[in-house]
């Protein structure tokens, strides 16, 4: 790495730039299907939809990184057009409402 750093900085000698590389490497955020925390939101899940859908692991950043015994746990529902994190994204009130209803129920049942 140090000789690729050099490589890199030497055209930028005569100017005032240097080039660093910093990486900061996280642990993946993955819970096993048969831990209590998925095997909880898949039933609640289950019972509030009436749907028997296979959890999913997603990339991306999350903030439940930084929490024990957290997962990430959204929205979207496997028919609906993805529209997350993208210019208009939006929400519609009915799934709002249902959502609300899956979060209280996992709530619940993991305070339990």
């Amino acid at each position: 790495m140090r000789r690729k750093m050099s490589r890199l900085n030497e055209p930028l000698e005569e100017s005032s730039f240097i080039a660093e590389v910093s990486q900061q490497v996280q642990s993946p955020l993955y819970y096993p299907k048969d831990s209590p925390l998925i095997v909880t939101l898949t039933r609640v899940y289950a019972e509030q939809t009436g749907r028997n859908d296979n959890a999913i692991a997603i990339g991306g950043g999350t903030y439940a990184k930084e929490m024990p015994n957290i997962v990430a746990s959204g929205p979207m529902m496997p028919d609906q057009e993805e529209v997350e994190h993208q210019a208009n994204e939006y929400i519609a009130i009915d799934q709002l409402v249902n959502v609300t209803k899956i979060y209280a129920q996992d709530i619940y049942e993991l305070a339990r």
